[in-house]
């Protein structure tokens, strides 16, 4: 566990709730949805958190490059890759 799991759970349940709304819309995409849920699951269970957050940014380029972005399917995800940010940029103005 890590300092995300729990919004990274929340996140991977949203998906899902998202894809069971539009299974008519998502036809043959469910596997996709799927394994998105499953990586936010998997980043959830990461006990080292620059693992964490390296597994958050992939997840968010996956999100990017194949997601529609039109769509707010896991407002819980979007909390934590603004976490991430934050740490990041708080680390980045301390190291100069």
């Amino acid at each position: 566990m890590n300092t995300y799991s729990e919004r990274l759970k929340r996140g991977a349940l949203e998906v899902l709730e998202y894809l069971e709304r539009n299974r008519s819309k998502l036809r043959n995409e469910e596997r996709r949805w799927e394994s998105l849920a499953q990586q936010m699951t998997d980043a959830a269970l990461l006990t080292d958190s620059v693992l964490a957050q390296n597994a958050i940014h992939a997840i968010a380029y996956h999100i990017v490059d194949e997601f529609p972005l039109s769509d707010e399917f896991s407002p819980s995800f979007n909390a934590v890759l603004d976490a991430v940010q934050r740490a990041q940029k708080r680390r980045d103005h301390k190291n100069g």
